[in-house]
């Protein structure tokens, strides 16, 4: 009689896997290149942008003209510290404009002027006839149009005192100084009101130059390098 041997079944044991942080983090960085790219030319935008910004001696004064945007600021700045009497009018006017939206006939129209009597007298500066003879001409069937005029009124109110604003603001300026500087003839709290907000315009301009550059730098790069992998890739 024969026998035959079989060798035992051998279990063999596998050490399970390892999980390796880096390899995943450098996995995830190569899926993609360009992004990273891109946020890194968007952060030399950034820094780029801010110091350029930051050496314009006038940014709200370029070529000795103030911005628009300074003008308005410089304004609101004024009526924080203007007289009573100024701020009264100034939100009398503003109460008139947004209260004519709620206008419907005349005699509602007739009661918001009397209401804001001060802002009143400066819609009969501006119009061509006298505010109670304009008045007179005011129907319920007209009433949309002459809401209209009186809107219109306003608003070129709102600009010349944005260009009587504007004006100080040049005859304050020193060109050679490249600084404000207070004329004989201008009131304190005006002159004030222009020098206490060119920290802010300039943090505003700041801001707004590094972020544009930061973003035309961070797209160009992205592109850059995106159109130097396909060509990398076509020739390999």
């Amino acid at each position: 009689m024969s026998y035959s041997y079989s060798a035992p079944n051998t279990y063999v044991q596998y050490e399970p896997a390892v999980y390796q942080p880096d390899y995943y983090k450098a996995s995830a960085k190569k899926k993609h290149p360009s992004l990273n790219a891109g946020l890194a030319g968007a952060a030399v935008g950034l820094a780029g942008g801010t110091v350029i910004a930051l050496r314009k001696n006038n940014p709200y004064m370029p070529n000795g003209v103030p911005t628009d945007d300074f003008v308005k600021t410089a304004f609101d700045n004024y009526l924080k510290t203007a007289p009573d009497a100024k701020k009264a009018v100034y939100n009398q006017c503003n109460e008139i404009l947004n209260g004519l939206n709620n206008v419907k006939n005349a005699e509602e129209l007739k009661a918001l002027l009397n209401k804001n009597a001060e802002g009143a007298k400066v819609l009969n500066q501006m119009l061509d006839a006298p505010l109670e003879n304009y008045l007179k001409s005011v129907t319920d069937s007209n009433i949309a149009s002459n809401k209209e005029v009186i809107k219109k009124t306003f608003d070129n109110a709102n600009k010349i005192k944005l260009q009587n604003m504007k004006n100080k603001i040049e005859q304050a300026w020193n060109a050679e100084k490249k600084a404000f500087v207070k004329p004989d003839n201008m009131e304190e709290d005006v002159f004030n009101a222009i020098k206490n907000v060119t920290g802010k315009a300039r943090r505003k301009f700041v801001i707004k130059y590094a972020a544009i550059a930061a973003a035309i730098a961070g797209v160009v790069t992205f592109g850059v390098h995106k159109i130097l992998t396909v060509l990398k890739n076509r020739q390999q």
